[in-house]
């Protein structure tokens, strides 16, 4: 919760009520969570696979599973970071938050930083979706004789 010092609004859409925070959304926070839940499952399913492989074979399910699980939570995450911020884009008046406030300055970026954070996000997505694509659809992930 030391972030809330920093950033008080989108931690507070962000955290929820399970952690104090009083969000002015309420479809940010179970994103959040349900995000974290699938972190865990994909580190389980991550290591059963990491202990497949050592042992010799690749379970094709386990592959497949551990690809969408990334896949969602890429996109949940997203959500998560863009949607904390969603009430604060738009200007109303006087009654506005005050821009200095939406900034964080512990965190500067310059555009460059901010154009290659875009462009991994984008990259790395297709080639997850690539990936996934064969292993679903062009059979390339190894048969196990299960």
């Amino acid at each position: 919760m030391v972030l809330a010092g920093y950033d008080p609004y989108i931690v507070n859409n962000i955290a929820g009520p399970l952690l104090g925070g009083k969000p002015s959304l309420g479809f940010v926070y179970p994103l959040f969570y349900t995000a974290i839940v699938l972190v865990v499952a994909l580190t389980i399913v991550g290591a059963i696979a990491l202990y497949n492989a050592m042992m010799g074979f690749v379970n094709r399910p386990l592959a497949i599973t551990a690809g969408i699980l990334s896949e969602l939570i890429l996109v949940l995450m997203e959500f998560v970071n863009d949607g904390s911020r969603y009430p604060y884009l738009f200007l109303s008046g006087n009654a506005s938050i005050p821009v200095n406030e939406l900034l964080n300055e512990t965190i500067p970026l310059p555009l460059v930083a901010i154009y290659t954070m875009i462009a991994s996000t984008l990259i790395f997505t297709v080639i997850f979706s690539i990936v996934l694509y064969y292993g679903l659809f062009r059979r390339y992930l190894p048969e196990t004789g299960e």
